[in-house]
């Protein structure tokens, strides 16, 4: 439900090409977003769908091109408007990874607010009743 919209914001924040939901840990690709959701809490009520996901981001990369600080500068940089669906936390931890040679791994926290439009299969079983009284003559 929220995977395709929460997606699409990152790649605006982070402006990375691909976005994968995996453990950071277990991340290989370098400059790619590495999405770990932890919780996700999703409703529904008349005419709205809504949810709420907490995580991690994670971006694997070389050392001169991962800097500490490479995640909440892109999140400072980033528009208000995308950013009023977001909560990112304060500061970035580093990801532990089995070689740390030359490459580097950080992560930051998250929670990402999601609504859309809800249109419960109300309509269809509605339309489906007439049908049925259509072809009884009642």
């Amino acid at each position: 439900m929220f995977e395709k919209a929460l997606e699409e914001d990152l790649k605006k924040i982070f402006k990375t090409k691909a976005v994968r939901f995996c453990r950071a840990e277990g991340l290989l690709e370098q400059d790619v977003l590495c999405v770990d959701i932890t919780a996700q809490r999703i409703g529904a009520q008349e005419g709205k769908a809504w949810a709420r996901v907490s995580g991690t981001v994670a971006v694997r990369g070389a050392s001169k091109k991962n800097p500490a600080g490479f995640l909440t500068k892109k999140v400072a940089e980033s528009a208000p408007q995308l950013l009023s669906r977001f909560w990112f936390g304060a500061s970035e931890s580093p990801v532990l990874l089995p070689i740390e040679w030359e490459i580097k791994a950080y992560k930051l926290d998250f929670t990402y607010f999601y609504q859309e439009e809800y249109a419960p299969v109300k309509g269809l079983i509605e339309y489906a009743k007439l049908f049925w009284q259509y072809i009884i003559g009642a």
